[in-house]
């Protein structure tokens, strides 16, 4: 049992011991089954382009109005899953200059 009083393996806890919501809303902090899966989709275009893919790109792989797309990457950035490019929802796609690392 863990600390919380949550048995370990319980089915509607996540690993935290905080109840994983299905798709769309979640709470503040808090990853949705969606949310998820649009940051493994993210990580999937680092490995593969180097670069992270628009919100456009992102909608059309899910099949959500970009909106709905818009609210998820908010998600995820609030539980500081991604990093956000200032004041839009573009997925930060360089944090360093290799150049200036020496």
């Amino acid at each position: 049992m863990k600390a919380s009083g949550v048995p370990l393996g319980d089915p509607g806890q996540n690993q935290r011991g905080r109840s994983d919501a299905s798709a769309g809303g979640g709470t503040s902090g808090e990853l949705t089954e969606l949310d998820r899966h649009v940051r493994w989709l993210i990580c999937q275009s680092f490995v593969e382009s180097g670069d992270p893919p628009s919100p456009a790109n992102l909608a059309q792989s899910t099949g959500l109005p970009l909106l709905d797309l818009e609210r998820s990457l908010e998600r995820i950035a609030v539980a500081r899953a991604i990093v956000l490019a200032p004041g839009s929802t573009h997925v930060a796609g360089q944090f360093w200059d290799l150049d200036e690392r020496g």
